[in-house]
């Protein structure tokens, strides 16, 4: 390489690539990352600062290769319509990267986090958590498998980003009801007002996760959450300060708003 050219994450998996036995491609949360779904861990860089993180390779068990310095060698058999290849680089399908990454992860929640973000992304959806269920049954005795129903069944594919999957969760581990996620709330004519990360369309009540960039865009916050105000909805908004700092409390809110819609409309 020359000394100009920036060591990205995607330039040293094109380098590991060249190491890649017959039947080997690169999963993990680097091949998540190729693919376009960020799972990197927090203060871990793709770029050429920060801490390197490891690229994981996954390849057949009789082939001949050993984990070293930035390199993490996995032996498991890929059926071969579980590769595929991004700019030239043999990676894991996202849904076989789902496979490994959901049923290593310790924490539940964030086993569905990594399902709904490799799901679906802004560009297209990968696959659907039925498909997910499916290839399990193709592994069956691989560790952690047994746990990938309950996943399923509390991923989304429609989620857009890791901490609406969180938002989500929260809410439904604490035993509300399931939210109906990137929900449309139109005027009476069927003009489209908004469209909610999520709602209880029967409470008339919106839940929005506000991100690092919502400074940028307040005032076209302020509009949209006068039109949906208009029609009769209520909005609630939650931050990562509220979600890691006191998630009882937005349960809590959330479930008294819903108490009052149900006595109202008794």
């Amino acid at each position: 390489m020359h000394r100009s050219v920036e060591v990205t994450l995607e330039v040293r998996a094109a380098a590991v690539a060249l190491l890649l036995p017959p039947g080997g491609a690169i999963g993990g949360r680097a091949g998540a990352w190729l693919h376009g779904v960020d799972l990197l861990p927090g203060g871990v860089s793709a770029g050429g600062s920060g801490t390197a993180m490891p690229i994981e390779v996954v390849i057949p068990p009789d082939a001949a290769m050993r984990s070293r310095a930035g390199i993490t060698v996995r032996h498991a058999e890929p059926y071969p319509e579980e590769i595929t290849r991004v700019r030239g680089v043999p990676v894991l399908t996202p849904l076989r990267i789902a496979f490994d990454l959901a049923r290593a992860e310790p924490d539940l929640t964030e086993a569905v986090v990594i399902v709904d973000a490799l799901a679906r992304t802004r560009i297209r959806r990968h696959f659907t958590p039925a498909a997910l269920a499916a290839l399990a049954a193709r592994h069956p005795g691989r560790r952690g498998v047994r746990r990938l129903p309950e996943i399923v069944a509390l991923s989304d594919p429609l989620a857009e980003s890791p901490m609406e999957t969180r938002l989500r969760l929260l809410l439904v581990r604490s035993g509300l009801p399931q939210p109906v996620s990137q929900f449309e709330i139109c005027e009476e004519t069927g003009l489209l007002l908004a469209r909610v990360d999520l709602a209880y369309p029967t409470a008339k009540l919106a839940i929005e996760y506000d991100g690092d960039n919502h400074d940028k865009r307040w005032m076209k916050d302020v509009l949209r959450q006068n039109e949906i105000f208009r029609e009769g909805w209520q909005l609630r908004r939650y931050t990562k300060q509220a979600m890691y700092g006191a998630p009882e409390l937005i349960v809590q809110e959330i479930a008294r708003i819903l108490r009052r819609a149900a006595a109202h409309r008794s």
